[in-house]
């Protein structure tokens, strides 16, 4: 009895960690672009340029517009 409810607890568990994976990242040229599971992105150069850094970030929804 002992080891079927350990095992359902563990196997719980390892379903449980799945469910919060790691933000997805994919790299074009010289920008990085992360998007989390709650639908935000941003994106970030890179490469060489001298020290200046630019990001670019973005919600989930139409409400972003302006």
């Amino acid at each position: 009895m002992f080891y079927r409810i350990s095992s359902l607890l563990m196997l719980t568990l390892l379903v449980a960690k799945a469910a919060f994976a790691a933000p997805a990242q994919k790299q074009f040229s010289d920008w990085q672009v992360t998007c989390n599971n709650q639908n935000f992105c941003s994106t970030r150069n890179t490469g060489l340029h001298q020290g200046l850094v630019m990001t670019l970030s973005r919600g989930a929804g139409g409400a972003q517009r302006r």
